[in-house]
Formats: structure tokens, C-alpha cells, sequence
């Protein structure tokens, strides 16, 4: 029975016939299966393309166990380097699932090596791999040509686990690359495939259903992001293995971050970081890290990102070169952070000095950026560039960056990251606002609609430009753009600190709770540019808002 079942398997492998011998297979007792490496493995594929990565990794290393065993005269003898290539492939994605890339792509060497090279399910891995591999080392555009490819072959071989993977990677590079609709196309056809057999492509479904969030969320329609984001966690159900639990709590950190929500952003960071701990994976750790600094950043909490980038190791000498060995994605990721640190701290304390490194460092990524295809954070980088000029009162140069950010995110409507630059952001709209009224800028992009709609984002107040009105010039009565950022609760409360209420005061006066009250104060501290009530006050009374 064992030696049928086991010539039949070599067969089906050899014509790319993988769901065949797992379907076999499945229906043989387990203490048989036990008792062959061939089996073993076969049924660890079971698991695998389940998405049951800890079973899966049981029996893989059963079957190496026995294989390790093997007797010199065994009939499996002549199939050795074959059988020892198919547990590199089963290995290759356990590591992959474990985002431990380098074991993985050494993992998938050995089975180009060990396997003939007319095997199409395991030549799905090496392209997949080698996919994973461009988009990791910054070269987009080669990355998603070869994962392309990889889906195709995938499905002719049925290999249709790297098919679900390179998906999921394909889209994600898609994003990056600054294609959000072909993005979400992608990502809706996933799901649309894995509905049509309920239960065995769940895991995946919940990824797909992750990255449409994100898009969402790119775009600033953060009630569809959120929307999504649960869909995943429920698609999901109890059994989420440790990356996929730190991923979510990662994305849920995001999103409430982007929805002013900051206590329960920490909160989700807290719990992605527990599982960091477990992990113990370094890559997660800097990625939370690099997370936490920018968000930091943007509240103008100077102290709290030093601390994390003493720990990440980032100061201003910092080059790409001293982060080769950490992905392209977030070494420039870092770099941006960098830069970010020296603006903030530039226009905190006023100091030109800060400033110009900021767009020395700024200029320095955009072509890598632009050679590397990240196009969302090749947006980031101009409007920080824009931010920069803005603070040295280098208007022209400010506006030549900001139109360029603009025409870059409007075909793709992102604009989320416009967005959490709070009111410095929406200093510069209304100075280039003014621009397109004088002609400055003749392009069809950006249009007019989309920079009013990112003000009316900001500032929840309609721009009307009539195109018989005259030269629109901001002025001081322009302040009150600035004033309409604020919430009316944020205005209520930042004006009874003024006064010099505690919050446990101020939560008595208003009836409201302590933490209701703390939130509201964060709220205000990021728009303000503040980290502590003394700065948010002292910025409250130059802008008028307390008298």
C-alpha cells in the first residue's frame, strides 16, 4: 500500500498533479503516512496550503527525520535529491510565512538545485521568491513583472499557494508603487477566487481584506478602511498565527492614529509589541519602531522619537549604506524619519541649520525613490520638502513641492498623507490656492477640486474660489482656517487649560470622562504642533486662540 502510494506521488509531482496525491494521500491511514518520508511530506503540503503552518511543520520534520534515516537500500534511494528538494520548498514557506527572508530565499536555492528543472510547482517558489527578493531590494517595477509571472505559473502548475501568496505581495508592491486602483482591482479578484470554496482560503481572504483597508486608508475614506479591517479580524476567527496577530494590531494602531485616536493607537501598539517580544523577531521590532518615531513626530513629541531612534540607531550622519541590512522599503522608511526628525526639531526651535539638513537629506532620496518605483513614499518625501520651504519662507521653492506632491497623488487620490501633516499642511494649500488663481501653475494636474477637498478635509470649512473672483491672497483673516482645525470640544478644552485647569477639572466642568478628556488634548497638542500643555498654550495665544 505505502510503496503504491509513493510511486503514485512521484508520478503526480512529476506532471504538476500536487492536489492529486495530497487528495490520495489524505484518505491513508496516519500511522502509515508516519511510516514513509514520501507520505510525510505529501501530507505536510496538506497542512501548508491550508495555511496550517505549525501542523505542516510537524510532519515536514517527520519526513526529515526519516529521510535523515534512510537505509542505504531503500527504493526511495534513487528519488533522494527530489524528495530532499520538495522539503526545502515546504521549509522555504514556513520561513517566507515567518518573514525570515533570507532562510527562505536560501531554502528556495536548494530547491532549484535539488529538483529537475522541469518542475513547474516548485520553479512557482523560486519566481516567488525571487519576486519577494526585487520588491525587498527596492526594485519595484522588475518586482512586479516576475510576481506577475508567478501567478500565471502557479496556475498552470496548480501551485496555487504561491499563486495566493505572490497575490498578496504583488498587490502590496502595487500600493507602493503608487497603483491603488489596480491595487484594489487585484485584491478583488483575490477574493472573489477564494469565496468560491468557503473555509480553504479564509487566511488569505483576510489578508486581501487587510490591504483594501489600507488603500482605503491611503485615500483618507477611513470608514471604509475600518470597515474592512474588522471584516479581516472576523474572517480570521480565534485562530490567527503570531505575524498575522501583529500585523493587524500594526494596521489598527494606523488607523485609529489617522482617526485622532491616539490612546487606542498606543493601545494596539502595546499589543503589537507584546507579540514582538514573544516573537522575537528583530525585523517586527524596528518596524514598530519606525512606526512609533513617525507618529511621535507628527504630534511633535521630540523627546519620546529621540529615545526610539537612539534604540533604532538613527541620528542625522545615518546613510543607506550603514541600513543595507534591513529591506529597501524600510531603510528609506528610516531615512524619511530622519529627515522628519530634523523638521520637526528645525521648526520647534527655529533653526534654519535643521532645516536645510532636512532637505539636504530630503534631495538626496529622491531619485533612489523615484529608480526604486516607491512612489508613496517618493510623495512623502515632497511634502516634507514642501514643509521644509515653508518654515524657511521659501515660497517659491514650497510650492514647486507641494504642486509636485500634489500632481503626483491626485491620479491615485491619495490623501491621507497630506492629511497628517495637520496645520502646517494647510498653510501651504491655501498659499497654493492662491498660486493656481495666479496662473503660477498651468498643468492639468493637480486640479483645483481635489486641493479645495484636502482643505475642507482639514478644516471642515467649503473653499469657494469663483472664477470671477479676483487674485486670491492669504491673509491674517486666513488664521481662522488655522482656528477651524480645531474640534469645538478641542476649543472648549484647550481654553480651560489656558485657565489652568487639570484634566480631572476640566472632565468635571464639561461632564465628561478623564480619558475623554486626554484624548481631546492629543487631538489638539498634534494640530498645534505641541508635545506638552505649556507648548500647546503658548502656540494657543500667538494664534489668538486664547485670549
Amino acid at each position: 500500500m505505502v510503496e503504491l502510494l509513493e510511486k503514485y506521488s512521484f508520478e503526480a509531482i512529476k506532471q504538476n498533479r500536487i492536489m492529486d496525491v495530497i487528495g490520495q494521500v489524505n484518505r491513508t491511514d496516519q500511522e502509515l503516512i508516519a511510516s514513509s518520508p514520501v507520505l510525510s511530506l505529501v501530507y505536510s503540503w496538506r497542512y501548508l496550503l491550508s495555511f496550517d503552518i505549525d501542523t505542516g511543520e510537524i510532519w515536514l520534520d517527520k519526513a526529515s527525520k526519516l529521510m535523515e534515516t534512510l537505509d542505504p537500500d531503500s527504493r526511495l534511494k534513487p528519488f533522494e535529491n527530489e524528495i530532499w528538494g520538495l522539503l526545502a520548498a515546504g521549509k522555504s514557506i514556513i520561513a517566507a510565512t515567518q518573514y525570515d527572508m533570507n532562510k527562505a530565499l536560501e531554502l528556495s536555492r536548494q530547491t532549484l538545485r535539488l529538483l529537475p528543472e522541469e518542475n513547474d510547482f516548485a520553479h512557482s517558489f523560486a519566481l516567488l521568491n525571487q519576486g519577494i527578493t526585487l520588491s525587498i531590494n527596492g526594485k519595484l517595477i522588475k518586482a512586479i513583472r516576475v510576481l506577475r509571472e508567478t501567478i500565471n505559473n502557479s496556475e498552470i502548475s496548480g501551485n496555487w499557494f504561491a499563486m495566493m501568496i505572490a497575490r498578496i505581495n504583488l498587490g502590496e508592491i502595487l500600493i507602493d508603487n503608487g497603483q491603488l486602483d489596480q491595487a484594489m482591482i487585484l485584491f478583488q479578484q483575490s477574493i472573489k477566487f477564494s469565496s468560491t470554496t468557503p473555509g480553504k482560503y479564509s487566511t488569505f481572504e483576510s489578508f486581501y481584506l487587510k490591504e483594501i483597508s489600507d488603500i482605503y486608508l491611503a485615500k483618507n475614506q477611513l470608514d471604509e478602511a475600518q470597515q474592512y479591517l474588522q471584516k479581516s479580524v472576523e474572517k480570521s476567527g480565534n485562530t490567527l498565527p503570531t505575524f498575522t496577530e501583529f500585523d493587524t494590531h500594526i494596521r489598527m494602531a494606523h488607523l485609529f492614529h489617522c482617526q485622532g485616536n491616539f490612546l487606542q493607537s498606543k493601545s494596539e501598539l502595546t499589543l503589537a509589541r507584546q507579540l514582538s517580544i514573544t516573537s522575537q523577531a528583530r525585523l517586527d521590532d524596528m518596524i514598530l519602531d519606525l512606526y512609533e518615531v513617525k507618529w511621535a513626530l507628527q504630534r511633535g513629541q521630540i523627546s519620546s522619537a529621540q529615545k526610539l531612534m537612539q534604540k533604532l540607531g538613527l541620528d542625522e550622519k545615518t546613510s543607506l549604506r550603514e541600513l543595507r541590512s534591513i529591506p529597501f522599503t524600510m531603510a528609506d522608511n528610516a531615512l524619511i524619519i530622519i529627515a522628519r526628525s530634523l523638521l520637526t526639531q528645525g521648526r520647534l526651535q527655529n533653526d534654519p541649520e535643521k532645516l536645510n539638513l532636512a532637505i539636504e537629506k530630503l534631495n538626496e532620496l529622491v531619485p533612489l525613490l523615484i529608480d526604486a518605483g516607491m512612489v508613496e513614499h517618493l510623495i512623502e518625501v515632497y511634502i516634507l520638502l514642501s514643509l521644509a520651504y515653508h518654515e524657511l519662507n521659501k515660497n517659491d521653492e514650497m510650492l514647486t513641492m507641494v504642486h509636485t506632491a500634489l500632481k503626483t497623488a491626485e491620479p491615485e487620490e491619495f490623501r491621507q498623507l497630506f492629511l497628517d501633516e495637520g496645520i502646517p499642511m494647510s498653510q501651504i494649500l491655501i498659499h497654493y490656492l492662491a498660486a493656481l488663481k495666479q496662473k503660477k501653475f498651468r498643468d492639468n494636474l493637480p486640479s483645483k477640486s481635489f486641493v479645495t477637498d484636502l482643505l475642507f478635509r482639514l478644516t471642515n470649512r467649503e473653499i469657494d474660489l469663483k472664477e470671477d473672483e479676483k487674485e486670491f491672497e492669504p491673509g491674517p483673516e486666513d488664521d481662522v482656517l488655522i482656528v477651524e482645525l480645531l474640534t469645538a470640544r478641542e476649543n472648549e478644552i484647550l481654553q480651560l487649560v489656558g485657565k489652568g485647569c487639570s484634566n480631572q477639572e476640566i472632565a468635571l466642568e464639561l461632564h465628561i470622562s478623564v480619558n475623554t478628556v486626554k484624548r481631546h488634548l492629543n487631538n489638539a497638542f498634534m494640530k498645534l504642533g505641541a508635545s506638552t500643555r505649556t507648548q500647546a498654550i503658548r502656540v494657543a495665544h500667538q494664534q489668538g486662540f486664547i485670549k
